[in-house]
């Protein structure tokens, strides 16, 4: 997962993820003794592109 792969890369920042959590999408991904939390934020890019290319074409 995109998610798990960021997370290892910022654990010198304090980010614990918890696995179980990634995976499941829980809105909190780190675990409770992380000294960063880590949120889960959701977001649709896919379409802001479209409707950013549909504007373009129109």
């Amino acid at each position: 997962m995109v998610r798990a792969a960021a997370g290892r890369r910022l654990t010198w920042l304090g980010v614990v993820l918890d696995a179980k959590s990634n995976e499941t999408g829980e809105p909190v991904i780190t675990t409770p003794e992380s000294p960063v939390t880590a949120y889960i934020v959701p977001a649709r890019e896919d379409l802001t592109m479209a409707a950013q290319a549909r504007r373009l074409l129109e």
